[in-house]
């Protein structure tokens, strides 16, 4: 079947998506805690968006190994827009005026 990956490049896909990751944490270090602040200390969203992928590390890469499940969300935006665009559209009229035209 085409546009099914070899072993061999899902292994490397794997090394680089951490290479990557671990790069995003260098370039966005973890902020310091505050002293006398309780709580987490926030975080900027590139460090936010990289811990989160490493967590979840074999959700977002379970394209790789479970055909069924695709690359991208395409097909669940296209599901959405037409309920999106109706909503948008109804009631939308400003003006007595308006909805006459």
């Amino acid at each position: 079947k085409q546009g099914r990956l070899t072993p061999l490049a899902r292994t490397a896909f794997e090394q680089r998506f951490d290479a990557l990751l671990e790069k995003a944490l260098q370039v966005n270090p973890e902020v310091p805690p505050v002293p006398g602040r309780r709580g987490r200390t926030g975080q900027s969203p590139g460090r936010n968006l990289a811990m989160r992928c490493r967590q979840h590390r074999a959700a977002v890469l379970r394209f790789l190994h479970d055909e069924r499940v695709p690359f991208d969300n395409n097909q669940a935006e296209r599901d959405v827009r037409p309920w999106c665009v109706k909503r948008k559209v109804s009631g939308g009229f400003r003006s007595e005026e308006g909805g006459r035209n």
